[in-house]
């Protein structure tokens, strides 16, 4: 587990999952995939990207070597049962369900709402990643804070991106009391939306 192919793999896969929330709450409020931000290609690769990494990271967790009470397991029989039994279920969900949301629900926010259950994903790498890397008392200050201001940003953006969502929600189902009524800004860009 202390491998430094893991680590880097790992810490790939937590910044293209960051990009990858950020970037589908952004698509959300922009409205569909062929308007708004990005092109289509750029929206489908990130949202193919993460999964196919999800797929890696699954295929590497039946092969990584784990610690149980200070001791290395290292049989191949014990690693796939303990994953089955720890791991596997949240990461078959992490790349299943998106993929079927996206299938099953076209051309609906439902598949974007679907990305937000990454964050979980990304509270867990962060956690195993913090584990594997074994940092002094001062190094791990300096992560814990670096952590926590990335947390803090990235709270805000998704409450913004939500908070903007709720006000299309209302105004598509009619209300005529909106805080996009209050601040005088229906109708305009989500850019716009976004920076209020």
């Amino acid at each position: 587990p202390d491998s430094p192919w893991k680590i880097v793999f790992n810490c790939l896969v937590i910044f293209l999952l960051v990009i990858n929330i950020s970037y589908m709450a952004f698509v959300l409020i922009a409205g569909r995939k062929d308007e708004g931000i990005g092109s289509p290609l750029v929206v489908d690769m990130c949202s193919k990207i993460p999964q196919i990494l999800f797929l890696i990271e699954m295929a590497m967790n039946f092969f990584t070597t784990y610690y149980y009470t200070g001791i290395l397991v290292n049989q191949r029989i014990e690693i796939v049962a303990n994953y089955l039994k720890t791991g596997f279920f949240w990461d078959f969900s992490f790349v299943l369900l998106p993929f079927c949301l996206e299938k099953g629900f076209s051309n609906s926010r439902i598949e974007q709402l679907s990305f937000i259950l990454r964050v979980f994903k990304l509270v867990l790498l962060s956690k195993q990643m913090q584990s594997y890397l074994h940092l002094s008392d001062k190094a791990n200050g300096l992560y814990e804070l670096l952590k926590l201001f990335g947390t803090i940003i990235f709270l805000y953006h998704l409450l913004a991106c939500f908070w903007v969502y709720l006000g299309q929600c209302e105004i598509l189902y009619g209300s005529q009391i909106t805080w996009f009524h209050e601040k005088n800004i229906v109708g305009s860009e989500w850019q716009t939306l976004y920076l209020y």
